[in-house]
């Protein structure tokens, strides 16, 4: 893999957590207490340390990621942590490197954030997400990473549909081909104006990427997807993960979400008359790039796709919604 997105079958590997221990232990000069998988990750494999000071950190090892495209992760959460936003802080090995390779692959290891995963966000904390996800615009939107990462912005995706469609049809994924088929004559549907505000985005705010404590946001995780992109498709990837309920996009959220999103930055007009345009955008970008790039979970990524489906229609169908509040 170059500078593009690697989607071939490599995540969901599994390791051996011996060698894992001898690694941190030899590379970043830690006495272990425990050491254990966490098993809920999808595309990278990770695994809680801790160590006899009681200093807790996270190990994680990427599995479909070139080096470059975690030295652009890198930079971005070290440029973070100079504005003390919530994000991981990564630690240093005793070459004082921060991105290593385990068995041919990127690794990293930042310090532990103590708290909760909640499943799903009441009004008031969706209002939080926003609030938080403004203030990392705000802060990134000048900011120039050296390092590449490829994008999924509207003007990509016709491009990875053609590079790996073929490919993704032949993996024997179910509907497979329904899905490539129905995305890229959808997609047709789709443009946006090249003067949409852009930066550095996240890409993947949703309740799993973010950590609680007494109801308050304490960490945002997980900047393996983010990339240089307009900002209205980093909110509108918010809102197609905590916004809709039963196939239904609860306006009232969404309205909580881009309430606390202006309190530290405010939406241009272009962006609100574009935010519907671009939820539909990010719905049909959802149903392919899901099970693209997680193939090894077929029926995750296929329960995603046919959700992220049928939510698409509904919204298609409905010709009253109003999204952004007068």
């Amino acid at each position: 893999m170059a500078a593009q997105h690697h989607l071939e079958s490599r995540i969901g590997m599994d390791y051996d957590i011996n060698k894992i221990k001898r690694f941190v232990q030899d590379h970043f000069g830690l006495a272990l207490t425990k050491i254990s998988k966490i098993e809920s990750g999808v595309i990278n494999t990770n695994f809680k340390v801790s160590t006899d000071h009681g200093r807790k950190y996270i190990f994680r090892v990427y599995n479909n990621r070139v080096r470059e495209q975690v030295y652009f992760e890198k930079e971005v959460l070290n440029y973070l942590i100079k504005f003390r936003f919530i994000s991981p802080k990564l630690i240093h090995s005793r070459t004082k490197e921060q991105v290593l390779l385990f068995e041919n692959k990127p690794c990293v290891m930042y310090e532990y954030i103590d708290g909760k995963i909640q499943e799903t966000f009441d009004n008031s904390l969706i209002f939080k997400i926003g609030a938080i996800e403004g203030r990392l615009h705000n802060i990134l939107i000048d900011f120039k990473p050296t390092a590449f990462k490829p994008s999924w912005e509207p003007t990509d995706l016709p491009d990875l549909i053609a590079r790996h469609g073929a490919k993704f049809i032949k993996s024997g994924f179910p509907s497979a081909r329904e899905i490539t088929d129905f995305v890229e004559k959808e997609l047709t549907k789709y443009s946006f104006p090249n003067n949409l505000p852009s930066g550095v985005t996240h890409q993947d705010i949703k309740p799993e990427n973010v950590v609680l404590n007494n109801n308050e946001i304490v960490g945002l995780l997980d900047f393996d997807n983010s990339y240089v992109g307009a900002f209205i498709h980093d909110i509108t990837t918010t809102i197609i993960w905590t916004c809709f309920e039963n196939h239904e996009l609860k306006q009232d959220a969404v309205h909580s979400l881009l309430k606390g999103y202006s309190q530290e930055r405010k939406l241009t007009r272009i962006e609100k008359e574009n935010l519907l345009h671009a939820i539909k955008f990010r719905l049909v970008r959802e149903i392919f790039i899901g099970p693209l790039v997680t193939p090894c979970y077929p029926e995750l990524s296929k329960k995603r796709a046919d959700y992220f489906f049928e939510v698409y229609k509904k919204l298609e169908k409905d010709q009253k919604l109003r999204i952004v509040p007068e």
